[in-house]
């Protein structure tokens, strides 16, 4: 099992933001499971950092948060090997120093559940005691808890779950810019440091 998650390296990461303005779409809904009708909103992320160049040069655009923003050629290719059941892509507006594009999807995870060991994780702020962490230095996740699926979203830490195929289908990818997979026995620390 790994975790899909942000990139912490600066240089390959493209980071942007919710823009609170422009989005009108309640952004809790983009965290799956259920899912949402096409029309039912708008989420707009600003990296207006970055040129339209740039942003589209890579896979993944980093929101610090854990929504997973793909571009649609990728996005497309998941859908097609996880699944309708599985996931579901919610088209995203990425605005830029120089313009604004259409060329990227949210994934959401259609199946969500309690996957966090929270006996053997070290959880330093609860939401919720037991059930939604607000900050940890380190998650250990159970074995078992993917049952069959290959997308799953974890309730007590938001984290995006994938399977070991999952992972080797998305390393195959020639463009991974951004894509960043890891081990889920080393997932530590969120707020991430960066």
């Amino acid at each position: 099992m790994w975790v899909w998650t942000d990139s912490t390296v600066k240089d390959e990461s493209v980071i942007c933001t919710f823009d609170h303005r422009l989005t009108t779409i309640e952004s809790f809904r983009l965290l799956g499971p259920d899912p949402i009708e096409l029309g039912s909103g708008n989420f707009v992320v600003n990296a207006k950092l970055h040129k339209l160049s740039k942003i589209r040069s890579f896979a993944c655009l980093n929101c610090s948060s854990p929504v997973r923003v793909l571009a649609k050629s990728l996005s497309r290719q998941l859908l097609a090997f996880v699944g309708r059941l599985e996931i579901q892509l919610y088209p995203v507006e990425v605005l830029a120093s120089d313009g604004k594009c259409t060329d990227f999807d949210v994934i959401i995870p259609l199946t969500a559940r309690k996957c966090a060991d929270v006996g053997k994780s070290d959880i330093v702020h609860w939401l919720e005691e037991g059930e939604v962490a607000l900050e940890y230095k380190h998650v250990l996740f159970l074995s078992d808890c993917l049952e069959g699926n290959r997308v799953v979203r974890d309730t007590v830490t938001d984290s995006f779950l994938i399977s070991d195929d999952l992972q080797k289908y998305m390393k195959s990818w020639s463009n991974r810019l951004g894509l960043n997979i890891i081990d889920s026995d080393i997932l530590q620390s969120w707020p991430f440091d960066v």
